[in-house]
């Protein structure tokens, strides 16, 4: 259930940012200002190593955007993003919590 929102999560931020918020911007600041609002809308949980994903793989999910053209690239990355985290995260903090 788990893996399952966080993919769903992970699609419909790409379909809103990465989809019809670059898509409404200008050309030439629609990476720089759909990765700001990724950030701030990220803002809201006050974790912030999620902010500082959110700048750094907003900005490579951006620039997948414009090269592409379309979602499938962005959305693809952030799936596999996704899904690592999911099982990648939690056994660096059990080891963390062991010592």
């Amino acid at each position: 259930m788990i893996l399952a929102t966080t993919l769903a999560n992970g699609l419909g931020e790409e379909v809103f940012f990465r989809g019809a918020l670059h898509a409404a911007l200008e050309a030439d600041h629609a990476v720089a200002v759909s990765t700001a609002v990724y950030v701030v809308a990220t803002a809201s949980t006050r974790n912030p190593a999620l902010m500082l994903a959110a700048g750094v793989m907003g900005t490579l999910f951006s620039l997948q955007r414009r090269a592409s053209g379309g979602l499938q690239a962005p959305a693809l990355t952030h799936l596999t993003w996704s899904t690592l985290m999911v099982y990648l995260m939690p056994p660096l903090f059990r080891r963390a919590h062991r010592r």
